[in-house]
């Protein structure tokens, strides 16, 4: 009996989705880059330059999903998409409400451009955007390039789509040595 509930109880555990823990072996982070793999707040694996001051604007992500995805493209530009419509209803309830000591004809005009203004920052999200595209083995990706004149950056989203729950992954990198690094890693994610 006890090696029943030992067999039970073995199972069980290998049917659970993978771990935060178990994502930094299959990601195998070479030491020469000088990142860090370790387990977030949230349950996701991060892999960063921990001691970097842009460790934020450098980073790789993976985490298991809570739900199949049964349209991966347009999943894709959801997450790609900066949501402010609370930011916009945030700033018309404000300008609205009794207690503000602004006459609303006065800031409706200022009001109604910043609402504006947020809406157009929602949609920039996916202005320098390709469209998603699959790839080999239920891999879908998209990638963004950001340009501030000096200065440019990069957000990559993959969805892995196999047996049981799908795997995402996503990196901002801020220099090209960077972008390359985590494209290589997550181009060697084994999730078999």
């Amino acid at each position: 009996m006890p090696g029943r509930l030992i067999l039970v109880l073995a199972l069980a555990f290998a049917t659970l989705p993978a771990s935060a823990e178990d994502f930094c072996a299959e990601l195998d982070v070479p030491a020469a880059l000088d990142l860090v793999c370790s387990e977030a707040a949230d349950g996701s694996t991060v892999v960063a330059a921990p001691d970097s001051p842009l460790a934020a604007l450098n980073r790789l992500r993976v985490r298991r999903l809570d739900a199949p995805v049964d349209d991966p493209a347009a999943w894709l530009e959801e997450q790609m998409t900066l949501d402010t419509t609370g930011l916009s209803g945030f700033v018309e309830r404000w300008a609205m409400h009794p207690d503000n000591p602004l006459k609303p004809e006065a800031v409706e005009p200022s009001m109604q451009a910043l609402a504006d203004a947020l809406d157009r920052l929602g949609r920039l999200g996916r202005s320098g955007c390709e469209a998603p595209r699959e790839q080999a083995n239920g891999r879908w990706t998209m990638r963004c390039t950001y340009d501030a004149g000096v200065a440019e950056g990069v957000v990559q989203l993959d969805l892995f789509a196999g047996d049981g729950l799908p795997v995402a992954t996503d990196f901002r990198a801020a220099s090209p040595q960077r972008t390359r690094q985590l494209q290589a890693l997550v181009n060697g994610l084994r999730l078999d």
